[in-house]
């Protein structure tokens, strides 16, 4: 009876550490499918957050660009307001170039958090491209409260001259016309407040 006793507790507690060890490995595998999932995920919203004209995956690692030290090209467009600015204008104080696009769904994201970034001081400066209008560029600005700039590359040669793929693009330009940082995709409000030194 006590041998039978014996066994019974010895089954129960060899059923127990196959159940634990069954879960253990189970918890192992599915982190490591979670994992690779949201590396997989992360991936794919690289991409996703990058808008471009003739909806072909972007290449975020294309060598034919600008690149941090190079001088950035030289501008002068109209703004929504009428008012043309040049490069030469901004030269006296660092601030962000912004490529976007109205149709832009990341485009239209980012603005927001770069509204706010304008308001505790932060010079911001953007170039609409691919085709937007003056009328739909005004009603953009309004519905999103943008008070900084937005100039209009009418037959997208400043985007030519930066070497635009896709947008937002972003750069960071120096009081001297230097860049400082460039950014391609969507950037969250903590990137932008990293690029922008907040």
């Amino acid at each position: 009876m006590a041998q039978s006793k014996d066994f019974s507790n010895y089954l129960i507690l060899a059923i127990a550490l196959i159940l634990i060890l069954t879960i253990g490995i189970w918890v192992i595998v599915s982190s490591r499918f979670i994992r690779k999932n949201e590396e997989s995920n992360v991936e794919r919203e690289k991409e996703e957050y990058y808008y471009e004209l003739d909806g072909q995956k972007p290449s975020l690692s294309d060598t034919t660009s600008l690149k941090e030290g190079d001088e950035a090209p030289d501008f002068r467009l109209e703004s929504i307001g009428s008012k043309f600015i040049s490069l030469g204008d901004l030269k006296r104080k660092e601030f962000l170039l912004v490529f976007f696009n109205s149709q832009c769904g990341f485009c239209k994201k980012e603005m927001q958090d770069l509204v706010e970034l304008a308001r505790v001081g932060k010079e911001i400066i953007a170039i609409a491209i691919w085709g937007d209008e003056k009328d739909d560029l005004i009603e953009f600005a309004r519905e999103l409260g943008i008070d900084f700039p937005i100039l209009i590359d009418k037959n997208d040669q400043i985007a030519g001259k930066y070497f635009i793929k896709g947008t937002p693009t972003n750069f960071l330009i120096d009081k001297d016309g230097v860049i400082l940082e460039k950014h391609r995709g969507y950037a969250p409000r903590i990137e932008l407040e990293r690029i922008l030194g907040l």
